[in-house]
């Protein structure tokens, strides 16, 4: 099994986003382990998508901040990649500034950077991952209800 650090990437990171730091830092990430899922409820943000824990009822900054674990296949699932990140302070560096999180001011970040439980997809295997959670109001915003950003854009992952 893989001791590597983990990171679920579920929208605008799983392509190219054309900010050079950032397509850079995502390429030399790690080791790709293919598709995966975790609970949650897309939502279409206009220019790319948010996550948030299924069960929340308010921004994730506020939430109890432990890893967001169910079990069940009754919740929604969101899926994306699952990556084992090589170097994660460094990533970490790149992505929060790209997410628009602020580690010291959780409660002012677009998303947040939590941990959860993700499903690869490949043999089932858990994995503990961090994730990046939309933070604010999914308000008037359109759920996706499949959970797959890249099939609903229509590109390829």
């Amino acid at each position: 099994m893989d001791q590597n650090p983990k990171l679920f990437v579920y929208g605008s990171l799983l392509r190219p986003t054309g900010i050079a730091e950032v397509d850079t830092a995502m390429s030399r990430a790690g080791r790709d382990l293919g598709r995966a899922s975790l609970v949650g409820k897309l939502y279409d943000l206009g220019d790319y998508p948010g996550v948030i824990p299924a069960q929340a009822t308010e921004p994730a900054a506020r939430s109890t901040g432990s890893a967001a674990r169910f079990s069940g296949s009754a919740e929604p699932r969101v899926w994306g990649k699952l990556i084992a990140m090589e170097n994660p302070e460094l990533l970490f560096s790149i992505l929060d500034a790209y997410e628009g999180f602020h580690a010291l001011a959780p409660e002012l970040s677009e998303f947040v950077r939590a941990e959860a439980e993700a499903l690869s997809a490949q043999d089932g295997t858990s994995h503990i991952t961090f994730v990046y959670y939309y933070n604010r109001s999914v308000a008037g915003f359109t759920p996706i209800d499949s959970g797959d950003y890249a099939a609903y854009r229509r590109f390829p992952t």
